[in-house]
């Protein structure tokens, strides 16, 4: 929150008494409220850093039922020649259930030349009345169970060392609500996201990609976290990053976001809340002197998974049972009309937001972000004879196809073109287009029998055969993937056995020996 007040000259104090009367009494209730933060003091804590930690004490005094705690950083004691503490020798009154006060030991060298003249005996000086500061408010009562403090060596007056500190800060000024088991929820899913950003940073570096997110793959509406790690980009040196996000193409939830550090070196971060409709994220990253990364024009973008329905509804209590009504004569029901027949899905290719959930979570699971990469899958991931698969094909990934136009077919066949030959002529947009990715697909029936899927591409006078290869994918009947009864391997391995004993030094053989006409 930034708060304007006129020339400090012409407010004693830099206008603190006007400024702590405007938060109790104007700022907190509309922030109750606007965004239903919490009335309870006990939940509550004022703080602020340098003249925001002499606002903290000030607070502290003043309206000490108003928050349950304060946390004051490094309070710019030096002003108005240690003022505060002649006030603070004077109250007698009552002050918050919790305080955290703390410093550095090197306020005012840490952020200059060390050894300019009277450096040390200005950090002495202040170090001199962060401890009269504490004496005193121990007289009046804040003993170690009600306020921690904490002079830090080697710190200095500036953010990067309240930011250190400010976890200890929270851990003291909400103390009393670390064992309650909303709290306790918290710091377990806190400590899982931790693990899981860590796991997610070691693989993004590994496969040099510059962010990622938690959950791996977004879920549509609801939350999750974009990281950013700026040492490996145009950004390193920037001191402030910010996000600039949106859905679909752009065309949903635009918006420039804040991103803070983290705990991982060179990363930082920022929650997100996905949309309801997304299917893809479109995010690139800027900084405060306008230096963009934009994935050299093209954005960074990403699979949206949607959200998992539940199985079922609750079943409704049974009703009591109705009485049996009198029977009556059969009545002739309507001949279906064509109007109230189901429309059929339009033939073709299953476009992405026709996929089921299924396949959707089953492509963001195997697929995930590298997929965009691939050149092409199938979903099922493995074919099966008989059955209905769809192909998807992007035609920017095959080199043979650069820079063709066109619709783009598939000529494709089984078991080395044995068995069902056909062509495809595929649908464009199968998929989001992302990383520069361009997705087309096709549905068709594997043939019976078949163990191979053989199929070259074409769009218009121009060939990918895999270098006269042709392309393939596997194609296999699920009951074949069936466990073997424990009588049958015991069975199969006697029989191996001993073939392998009359045959192994052959340089081929067959099982049986000789084969049989018309068996296997």
């Amino acid at each position: 929150m930034l708060t304007c007040w006129p020339e400090a000259s012409s407010w004693p104090g830099g206008g603190v008494e006007q400024f702590i009367k405007e938060v109790v009494e104007t700022i907190v209730p509309a922030v109750s409220e606007k965004y239903g933060a919490s009335t309870d003091s006990a939940k509550t804590s004022f703080g602020g850093s340098s003249f925001g930690g002499i606002c903290g004490l000030y607070m502290a005094m003043r309206y000490p039922e108003a928050f349950g705690s304060v946390l004051v950083e490094s309070p710019s004691f030096w002003m108005d020649d240690a003022k505060v503490l002649d006030v603070l020798s004077e109250y007698s009154g009552a002050w918050p259930e919790r305080v955290f006060l703390a410093s550095g030991e090197c306020e005012f060298s840490g952020t200059r030349d060390r050894s300019a003249p009277a450096a040390q005996e200005v950090d002495s000086l202040l170090n001199n009345y962060f401890n009269q500061a504490v004496i005193m408010l121990r007289s009046k009562g804040l003993d170690e169970a009600r306020m921690r403090t904490f002079l830090e060596p080697e710190a200095a007056h500036n953010e990067a060392d309240w930011a250190r500190r400010f976890p200890k800060a929270l851990e003291s000024v909400f103390s009393n609500l670390w064992d309650s088991q909303a709290y306790q929820t918290h710091l377990a899913a806190a400590t899982a996201l931790a693990a899981e950003a860590a796991a997610a940073a070691k693989d993004a570096a590994s496969s040099n990609t510059c962010y990622f997110t938690v959950p791996k793959v977004l879920v549509a509406g609801e939350p999750g976290r974009l990281f950013y790690t700026k040492t490996a980009t145009a950004l390193k040196e920037a001191s402030s990053i910010q996000a600039h996000v949106g859905f679909n193409g752009w065309s949903v939830g635009v918006e420039d976001l804040p991103m803070s550090a983290t705990e991982l070196e060179g990363v930082v971060c920022v929650p997100l809340l996905v949309p309801a409709a997304a299917t893809e994220g479109n995010f690139c990253f800027f900084d405060k002197e306008g230096n963009w990364d934009s994935n050299n024009g093209s954005n960074y973008s990403i699979l949206v998974t949607p959200a998992t329905a539940p199985d079922s509804e609750p079943e409704p209590a049974p009703a009591a049972p109705a009485p049996e009504p009198e029977p009556v004569a059969p009545i002739a029901e309507p001949e279906p009309s064509a109007a109230a027949a189901p429309k059929e899905a339009p033939a073709g290719a299953k476009l992405f937001e026709q996929m089921s959930a299924e396949d959707k979570e089953r492509f963001a699971k195997e697929q995930g972000p590298e997929g965009y990469n691939s050149f092409y899958f199938s979903l099922p991931g493995t074919l099966e004879p008989g059955k209905t698969g769809t192909i998807y094909v992007n035609r920017n990934a095959s080199e043979p196809l650069q820079g063709s136009s066109g619709p783009l077919k598939v000529l494709y066949g089984f078991n080395s073109w044995q068995l069902g030959n056909g062509e495809l002529e595929l649908t464009k947009g199968a998929l989001p287009s992302i990383d520069g990715a361009d997705w087309w697909a096709g549905e068709f029936t594997a043939a019976e029998g078949a163990v191979q899927m053989n199929f070259v591409l074409n769009a218009g006078d121009q060939w990918d055969n895999n270098n006269e290869e042709d392309h393939t994918m596997l194609v296999e009947d699920p009951a074949l993937r069936a466990p073997v009864p424990d009588e049958k391997r015991a069975e199969f391995d006697t029989v191996a056995a001993e073939v392998w004993e009359a045959n192994g030094a052959k340089f081929f053989f067959t099982v049986p020996s000789p084969l049989v006409a018309g068996q296997p």
